[in-house]
């Protein structure tokens, strides 16, 4: 368990509140204080192992957390703002979009938890074998 742990990473990594919000980064348009930021660590909590590794691998590239968890992910996992293309678009109809080799959230401002799941579920979803430069 040990070595598949230090080459493969754990799976039963601790996705608690305290440890995600000590280890991902708001930036650019977020502060540990934003509601967005606050509803998308408790979207990461709710899920489940399958959601887990489907996030990480939409994040990172990778379906598990290296060895150490969130506190080792290096660079570490940002979150940033995603502004829509014009004033009349609501935040709401944009995908969230990710750069994997900077484990870079780009999260638009959902105004509910329910709305920014079933974005991130579509996104990962349909993400999975797409591939492109932006």
């Amino acid at each position: 368990d040990e070595l598949q742990g230090l080459f493969c990473g754990n799976e039963n990594e601790d996705w608690t509140e305290g440890i995600l919000l000590d280890n991902i980064i708001p930036n650019y348009g977020y502060d540990k204080n934003s509601p967005e930021f606050l509803m998308f660590i408790q979207m990461l909590q709710d899920f489940n192992v399958d959601e887990k590794r489907q996030f990480l691998q939409f994040v990172t590239g990778a379906p598990r957390l290296p060895y150490g968890g969130f506190k080792a992910l290096t660079p570490k996992l940002t979150v940033v703002k995603k502004q829509p293309d014009s004033a009349e678009q609501s935040a709401d109809a944009y995908l969230p979009s990710v750069m994997t080799c900077q484990n870079y959230i780009k999260l638009p401002e959902y105004s509910t938890l329910e709305i920014m799941k079933a974005q991130f579920y579509y996104a990962v979803r349909e993400g999975q074998s797409r591939f492109h430069l932006s």
